[in-house]
């Protein structure tokens, strides 16, 4: 099967498998395969695991970023395609190219630095406009916080969309998309 496009996930690295956050992740996996698209994302455990496994097991692609800056770490199993970069930097950069849409599950500082690199490059027109999807209640609060505190305008919030399931992240992203293939 031709893939209908990328969708990079970004999400945390410390959850632990079978706990709510990797279910999650691990369904977004299996339904963006479903869809037809790859899974691309930082190919190293916690969500990036839950969701290359996910979309493995549905008998998607996935595609691995990964970077010497975190040596002591292997890519996890279930990526097919692991694309080598110098710099964390350089990583993210390849994970927002790479990726035709975006969902954004809940993570640390990571995911925070890979979330708002990709939102002001789309913002500014360094990139061109792809959905971007935040997943559950805990980024509405952030966008929230944010909104309330910094000089946000109705033209950076316009950027983002939100999801509460699986289901509907992925089903935004491929509404979003629908017409462009690769």
């Amino acid at each position: 099967m031709v893939s209908k496009g990328v969708i990079t996930l970004f999400g945390g690295s410390a959850i632990e498998e079978g706990g709510n956050e990797w279910e999650k992740a691990y369904q977004i996996g299996r339904l963006i395969a479903m869809a037809g698209f790859t899974l691309c994302n930082g190919g190293f455990g916690g969500t990036m695991e839950a969701s290359s496994r996910g979309a493995k097991e549905a008998g998607g692609k996935t595609i691995g970023v990964i970077t010497s800056f975190l040596d002591a770490e292997r890519p996890n199993p279930w990526v097919d395609e692991v694309i080598y970069v110098g710099t964390y930097l350089e990583r993210i950069r390849r994970l927002i190219e790479l990726g035709d849409g975006f969902i954004i599950l809940r993570g640390s500082v990571g995911t925070f630095s890979e979330f708002f690199l990709l939102w002001c490059l789309e913002y500014i027109g360094k990139i061109p406009r792809k959905p971007i999807v935040l997943m559950g209640e805990a980024w509405r609060k952030v966008i929230r916080t944010i909104e309330g505190q910094m000089l946000l305008t109705p033209s950076h919030l316009n950027l983002l969309s939100f999801a509460d399931s699986p289901q509907e992240a992925v089903r935004i992203i491929t509404e979003g998309l629908k017409g462009k293939s690769k």
